[in-house]
């Protein structure tokens, strides 16, 4: 029994399907075939077998799409991945995210915001794509717009029409800033880090959109990564903090260390000389030198008994500014008071990086 040859019409339009598959053509060109089909007189026998054809093209076509939207995704979502092991800079590194979430989704413009918990706001990190400052510098509320929606449910969100969406709460001048923007269309997903959101990453659009679970997933993937980016920082910036903090311990227990060293060698050496019956001018210049300064030693009357001095250093001057009846005389005499009641040396004053401390001596032989 032999099978009727197809109509020459059907396998023209079997080829030329084929073809358009086989070069990758846009679903819209495939769907013009259909519509030509559609036009053609219900009377052609025919006309119904080449419907499903294009149809069958349509649907191959799509799966074709979305096999290679699934594919961008898993490329970005893994030159994501590398760039936190290989880049150390966080604003490069943020930028990378934004930029690429933008692209994959073919997004008009894309930001990243970072949570400040003392403030309770969003501010926004980087952008791509932004037309205005405002937009630059958006900072939004915990609990306004879609900022409170992802806060509340801590899941992406989504709006092919974000001024005129009543499921939340709007903001005044958020909504002057998308106004001014341009956008219509968003989706933002949270940036979770310890079970707490640090950050949202939205992708938005000038034009009515609504996006893919696909692109929400992606872009839920992206999100991870800028998370686990500003945890690091986070931790980085603590590690660093603290390092300085040992650092300038270490370095004021070297002082102390050296303090003490010095205090101990000056106190042997003043026992030294006190034991050999040493003048007092040798005591002066001994402490002067230990002090790295001068020493000047007055007696009841206020005349100068004994004084020292480190090199660098003028006795002359020294004795003007520390004299009783000099333009410090008000001070010394206060300090000369503190000293008798504290039983120790008080600092008189400070002048061109020098300190002058006094000392009361009760008894001297």
């Amino acid at each position: 029994m032999k099978t009727a040859a197809p109509h020459p019409g059907i396998e023209e339009m079997a080829w030329d399907l084929v073809n358009l598959l086989h070069r990758g053509a846009a679903l819209d060109e495939i769907a013009g075939r259909l519509a030509q089909v559609e036009k053609l007189p219900d009377s052609l026998p025919w006309k119904s077998t080449l419907a499903e054809l294009a149809r069958m093209a349509l649907t191959v076509q799509n799966r074709l799409d979305l096999l290679q939207q699934r594919e961008k995704g898993m490329l970005a979502v893994i030159e994501s991945a590398q760039d936190l092991s290989s880049r150390l800079d966080l604003p490069s590194l943020l930028r990378a995210i934004v930029s690429r979430a933008r692209n994959l989704l073919g997004a008009d413009l894309a930001w990243l915001s970072s949570y400040d918990p003392e403030q309770q706001e969003f501010h926004v990190l980087v952008n791509d794509g932004a037309l205005l400052q405002n937009t630059t510098n958006m900072v939004a509320q915990k609990n306004a717009g879609v900022v409170g929606m992802i806060m509340a449910t801590r899941m992406p969100f989504a709006t092919p029409d974000y001024l005129h969406d009543n499921r939340f709460q709007h903001h005044p001048r958020l909504d002057d800033t998308f106004r001014g923007e341009g956008i219509v269309a968003l989706v933002g997903v949270p940036l979770i880090c310890n079970d707490e959101v640090i950050g949202l990453l939205f992708v938005a659009d000038r034009y009515h959109r609504s996006h893919t679970a696909l692109n929400t997933s992606i872009l839920s993937a992206l999100a991870a990564h800028a998370a686990v980016a500003l945890r690091n920082a986070k931790a980085f910036e603590q590690a660093r903090a603290a390092l300085e903090e040992a650092d300038a311990a270490r370095v004021q227990l070297e002082r102390h260390i050296l303090g003490v060293k010095a205090a101990t060698e000056a106190h042997d050496q003043m026992t030294s000389l006190l034991a050999k019956g040493a003048p007092l001018s040798t005591l002066c210049q001994s402490v002067a030198q230990s002090l790295g300064g001068g020493v000047i030693v007055l007696d009841e009357a206020a005349q100068v008994i004994g004084r020292g001095s480190a090199a660098g250093y003028s006795v002359e001057e020294i004795e003007a500014q520390v004299s009783l009846q000099g333009p410090r005389s008000a001070e010394l005499a206060q300090a000369l008071r503190q000293s008798r009641q504290l039983g120790r040396s008080v600092m008189a004053y400070q002048a061109d990086g020098e300190t002058c401390r006094v000392v009361a001596v009760s008894h001297l032989q």
